[in-house]
């Protein structure tokens, strides 16, 4: 996939935010069985590259207090480790943040030791294949345990706070636009580090929570591109050391973990907080991501909110997402009528991980023929859909590409089929199509009829 097509998709799938489902069902918390990855760590810090479906890992500290220079990627299932000419040093409470339009992780800041507070001011950006140090005229002081997210209303990477040389606090707000860091603002929400932000898609707003000056803070604001603003609202208890992500499915915002409430899964809709889940061991300072392939926020490591624990383990925030079955296309008759391809009523809400939906073609007098197609656009190089005329079945055409096919006889006029989907999360949201052919001797001079074409689209229950 070259630059430009990666580029495309990244941008198709910030667009397709903008009409997002608006679910409000709450999730549960899974882990998942991993390939390989990394030693348990804390202080770490992960973004999710949209144009590679990845998450992009880097740094932390292990069991020992050492900080590491590790770069990881992640699918879903297997970590890669990347190996790179140039690296960024070794260090923890650095920040990452995915600009989609330069397609580029970029690092900032951080530490090179959990025990000598001294913050780091260097900019680094990762485009799949190497790291490469960036040389901006302006700079924003070395700073750690800041926040970072990319933001699309100010077009940058947006710096929060942090603590500097001498563990001073610091609540300046800073932007990279991939050639110099600007100073956005001085004020806003008041000096703090350990905090977190993400970006509402939806809203084009930063969404800043919490963090520590003298204690823990419980405030939410939201940078609008130009400025930042306090919605008056309730919310989680004071914390520091969560996490927070943007669901692009759902349209929320999700926070995750903290030094209170460590085992708390709450979202924010712009207007209101809601405690939705708990069920994740309870954690800090770990990293989380929305997994847009997988459409699901994903932590990895942390340690143990009441205690010295560190945790290596993937956990996922697996949300209900409808299947779906459209009907598209058209029907040729029969002898007996015109057939329909459709859902059973118990099967309407669509197909979904780990089930069975039932498909009824009615009405049919024989053996029915189902075909399973990639594609409803091209069956090899035939362009779809292809008039069947020429065969003898006036009226009727190909709609789906021909991949696989199964068969069912008729029962009372219909003809029923199972559709059972594996439990795979590598299958949530995969679209694919379907279309009959009941035999029909009386219809036409080949014998058999076709139907409308089924889009069914995999949802998560």
């Amino acid at each position: 996939m070259d630059g430009t097509t990666r580029l495309s998709r990244a941008a198709a799938i910030v667009l397709l935010s903008w009409s997002p489902m608006n679910l409000t069902s709450q999730g549960t918390w899974n882990p998942t069985v991993t390939t390989g990855g990394p030693a348990g760590r804390f202080g770490h810090s992960a973004t999710y590259n949209l144009a590679h479906d990845k998450t992009v890992l880097f740094g932390g500290l292990d069991t020992t207090y050492t900080t590491h220079a590790e770069t990881w990627e992640f699918d879903g299932l297997q970590w890669h480790a990347v190996t790179t000419a140039a690296v960024p040093s070794a260090r923890c409470a650095h920040t990452l943040a995915y600009d989609f339009l330069r397609d580029r992780v970029v690092l900032f800041g951080g530490t090179n030791s959990a025990f000598l507070a001294v913050g780091l001011d260097d900019t680094w950006e990762f485009d799949g294949v190497q790291w490469q140090q960036a040389l901006p005229a302006h700079i924003p002081s070395g700073r750690f345990n800041h926040a970072m997210t990319y933001d699309l209303g100010s077009g940058c990477a947006l710096v929060h706070g942090g603590r500097s040389v001498g563990s001073s606090l610091l609540g300046d707000t800073w932007g990279w636009n991939g050639i110099d860091w600007i100073l956005l603002a001085a004020n806003g929400p008041s000096a703090r580090y350990h905090h977190a932000m993400c970006f509402d898609l939806q809203r084009t707003r930063t969404v800043l929570f919490g963090g520590r000056d003298t204690m823990d803070l419980a405030d939410t604001w939201e940078w609008d591109g130009a400025q930042w603003l306090q919605p008056t609202t309730g919310g989680p208890t004071p914390r520091n050391g969560h996490a927070l992500v943007y669901d692009l499915a759902r349209a929320v915002t999700v926070l995750h973990g903290g030094s209170q409430g460590g085992d708390e899964t709450w979202e924010w809709d712009g207007n209101h907080w809601a405690l939705v889940a708990s069920g994740a061991t309870l954690r800090r300072d770990h990293a989380m991501v929305f997994d847009a392939r997988l459409q699901r926020a994903t932590l990895f490591g942390g340690v143990l909110s009441t205690a010295f624990a560190v945790f290596s383990d993937v956990m996922n925030y697996d949300t209900p997402l409808p299947g779906s079955f459209q009907s598209v296309g058209a029907s040729c008759a029969g002898a007996n009528g015109t057939p329909l391809l459709a859902p059973s009523t118990a099967s309407l809400g669509g197909p979904a991980l780990g089930s069975t939906s039932i498909l009824e073609v009615s009405p049919v007098a024989g053996e029915t023929f189902l075909l399973f197609g990639l594609s409803h656009t091209h069956d090899g190089s035939l362009p779809l859909p292809h008039d069947l005329t020429p065969l003898g079945m006036n009226g009727c055409t190909l709609q789906v590409s021909r991949d696989a096919v199964t068969s069912a006889p008729s029962l009372a006029g219909t003809a029923s089929f199972g559709l059972a989907v594996p439990n795979d999360p590598f299958l949530t949201s995969f679209s694919f199509y379907v279309q009959a052919f009941p035999l029909d001797l009386a219809a036409n001079a080949l014998g058999f009829t076709s139907t409308n074409t089924l889009i069914a689209t995999v949802g998560r229950n």
